[in-house]
This record gives structure tokens, sequence and C-alpha cells, in this order.
């Protein structure tokens, strides 16, 4: 190979692996959340499909009732309900493995991905296309970001043991 291909290829590589955000991040999350990412990255490239809840295809909500069922935690099927039944929490509060809710089409609460930090979140858009990754800084997201959710309970500040690794998260499982 020439040199401009070696080039080519180097800055592709480079291009690609920028994408998929550095597991270093979740080092300091709690196991449950790790696991959910996890999972949940496991079925990047699944195919959109309309109802579906399996890996043989994901709408938004089956997605992330799969990939939270997965991990045991129990959740309506439905992005409105998901949305209903979470403890709401600001935006700036959500840590990996919460979800982040849309409207798309209207009023209603109508997409759902799971957030996985440095405003990343995966989600299976629509049809024809496959759960994938986005940013909440894209304009069509920002535009139709409606709340943040999360399943996990919410630890007090003061209620923190300092040299605790694990109670120092602000949320635990």
């Amino acid at each position: 190979m020439s040199r401009n291909q070696y080039q080519i290829i180097f800055l592709i590589w480079i291009i690609l692996t920028s994408c998929v955000p550095p597991q270093w991040q979740y080092r300091n999350i709690p196991l449950k959340r790790k696991q959910i990412i996890n999972t949940a990255t496991q079925y990047i490239g699944t195919p959109y499909r309309h109802g579906g809840s399996t890996p043989s295809g994901f709408d938004c909500s089956g997605y992330v009732y799969y990939v939270y069922n997965k991990n045991g935690i129990r959740i309506s099927r439905s992005t409105a309900q998901q949305y209903a039944q979470g403890q709401k929490i600001p935006y700036t509060m959500a840590q990996p493995g919460d979800l982040l809710f849309f409207r798309i089409h209207n009023s209603q609460v109508s997409h759902v991905g799971i957030f996985i930090g440095n405003n990343t979140f995966i989600h299976a858009p629509s049809s024809g296309k496959h759960v994938r990754y986005d940013s909440i800084n894209n304009p069509y997201w920002k535009k139709r970001f409606c709340g943040a959710v999360t399943y996990f309970t919410i630890v007090p500040q003061n209620s923190i043991i300092k040299g605790d690794s694990y109670h120092e998260e602000r949320f635990v499982w």
C-alpha cells in the first residue's frame, strides 16, 4: 500500500473510534448502570422494527424495555408509561443509564433513548434505521427534548459517606 492509503486508513480509524464513547468514562459509576450501558451497546446496529422488543428488531421503547428488563429492572413497555413512571430529574443530573425523552410528532412524549454520558444517548431512531448513538446537542434532538427520568434511587448529598467509593456516587441502585 502507498503512504496515502495508510494515511487514509489511519484517518478513517481515528474518525470511527472517536464516534464510540470511551469506556473509561464509566469506571466510577455503580455496577447496575454499567450493566445497562454494556447491554445497550451490544445492540448497536440492530434494525428498527415498529413494535419490536427483541434483538431481531426494536422500536425505541421496546429497546429500552428490553435493555432494562435484561438487567432486572422492570419497566413498562410504552414510551409514555416509561416517562410517567420514572422519577423526573433535570438533564444536568442525568447519569449513564437514565432515560431521555423527546416529543417527535406532537405535544406527547413519543421517543426515548438511554443516556450514556457526554451528551450522548443510544436509541432505536425510526423505520429504515438501526440502533445507534446520537448527541443531544444535535439540533433535531435538542429541539425535541422534553425530559430525563431515572429508575435509580437518588441519594441525598448529606447522606453520602466520604471515602466509600460506592456511596460517593450521586445515584445508587
